[in-house]
């Protein structure tokens, strides 16, 4: 969750289907309570009952003909022979895949059908990708062969239970829920000049280029307050919100990105110009009520756990092992910060903000040199290596360090990077015990 885009800004009911598609590793989600509508034929009357309804991720499976005899069934183990038709189901976790790629797990189509538990497939086949480009015979089998089929009512060794009554958190976050969604549908009537003059008259964000990020920041300052500024570097345009906090993304008196985020900021009461509440009906009735923003428990430790995977903790006998790196500025990055450290704990790196001569290499970019700021100066005297992100997921081996990282340097550098590099880097235990 601490990974999806704006899950912060999800309806309620949405949060929780992905919850549910997170804990089942995107498998097949069984939610309980859809109504299906039947006849009883001791009424003519039309009775409700429930049932299950099923949403599968259907790219995880495909369909087509066997380009070759080389393709084994793997559930009969037989050869699955060429221009016959066979269904895949991706595999994410193969040991032998081309560029971390899932591969297709095929079966011959009776195979595949014999399988359903095991694949967890309870969808409807001709939904699949490559169906539609079957034979009009070919389709015929499969669709006989493979009906859509409600699962045992049990899902990773739970049986499935009607909807239970939610908990006091639940119920406290779908009140919220409603209540933003019903006063966000007013905002999204608004004209969205209206809108960014009424935030900015709030002293709050107005510049987002995506509407809909634009309308979910007022609504959420009509509903929560506009944000005070930001006890760092005074400023309140530059928070916004993002997983469970509101950070800040001004820049400090020293040129610096502000590093200020909180679950709870201090907020004041709205003040909406009168030009605007004239023009929209809805603010006759529109009264503030102060308040937190509360945020699903599930989301809070996601966003913890995240952290702390990210907490730099390297990992031992890296091509990296003992090596820090510095940033100029996160923003200067092509790629996603969370990448950039995970990677670099990954090789057995450290990397850091705070810049001195025993970096090995300082990730930056040829803009970024460019500017006057005190912090580029200071890195700039420092006499360290400057080079782009990219070498670092270029590396698999020690040997790969000094060769990919030539290749990304972006400042003339004329030291021996080779010798540099075996200085620095701390000896691994495969190292010495190498070397015995």
């Amino acid at each position: 969750m601490a990974e999806i885009a704006h899950y912060e800004t999800l309806k309620f009911e949405d949060q929780k289907m992905l919850e549910e598609a997170i804990d089942t590793n995107g498998k097949s989600v069984i939610m309980a309570g859809s109504q299906e509508p039947t006849t009883s034929k001791s009424s003519s009357k039309r009775e409700k009952r429930e049932s299950p309804s099923i949403s599968l991720n259907y790219d995880d499976f495909l369909i087509d003909y066997a380009k070759s005899n080389r393709s084994t069934c793997v559930k009969c183990e037989k050869k699955i022979e060429k221009a016959l038709p066979r269904i895949g189901k991706l595999d994410y976790n193969a040991e032998k895949s081309f560029n971390n790629a899932p591969i297709p797990r095929w079966r011959h189509v009776e195979c595949f059908a014999k399988s359903i538990e095991q694949v967890e497939f309870y969808g409807d086949v001709t939904k699949v990708k490559g169906f539609d480009e079957l034979s009009k015979e070919d389709k015929k089998l499969i669709k006989g062969l493979i009906k859509p089929t409600i699962p045992d009512p049990a899902l990773n060794g739970k049986k499935m239970k009607k909807e239970e009554v939610p908990n006091e958190e639940n119920k406290l976050l779908k009140e919220q829920s409603d209540r933003f969604f019903k006063l966000r549908e007013k905002v999204s009537t608004m004209k969205r000049k209206d809108i960014e003059v009424m935030l900015s008259h709030m002293s709050q964000k107005s510049d987002y280029k995506d509407t809909a990020t634009l309308i979910d920041m007022a609504t959420d300052v009509l509903m929560f307050g506009p944000l005070k500024e930001c006890p760092q570097c005074k400023e309140s345009r530059h928070i916004r919100l993002k997983a469970s906090r509101y950070i800040c993304t001004g820049t400090g008196s020293d040129g610096q990105t502000c590093t200020y985020e909180t679950g709870e900021p201090k907020r004041g009461p709205p003040d909406i110009p009168e030009e605007i509440q004239d023009s929209y009906d809805f603010f006759d009735k529109y009264k503030f009520k102060p308040g937190k923003r509360l945020f699903s428990s599930k989301l809070l430790k996601a966003v913890q756990e995240k952290e702390e995977e990210n907490n730099n903790t390297a990992v031992e006998d890296g091509p990296l092992q003992g090596i820090t790196i510095g940033v100029t500025s996160w923003q200067a990055l092509n790629t996603d910060k969370v990448r950039v450290q995970k990677k670099v704990a990954s090789l057995g790196g450290n990397i850091v903000t705070s810049l001195d001569r025993s970096l090995f290499i300082i990730l930056s970019s040829e803009d970024e040199l460019k500017k006057d700021s005190p912090k580029i100066e200071v890195a700039k005297a420092l006499e360290v290596p400057f080079a782009t992100e990219e070498f670092l997921f270029k590396i698999e081996k020690i040997d790969d360090v000094v060769a990919q990282l030539s290749k990304c340097l972006i400042n003339n550098w004329e030291g021996d990077l080779q010798e540099r590099f075996t200085k620095m880097r701390s000896p691994s235990k495969n190292d010495s015990s190498s070397s015995q």
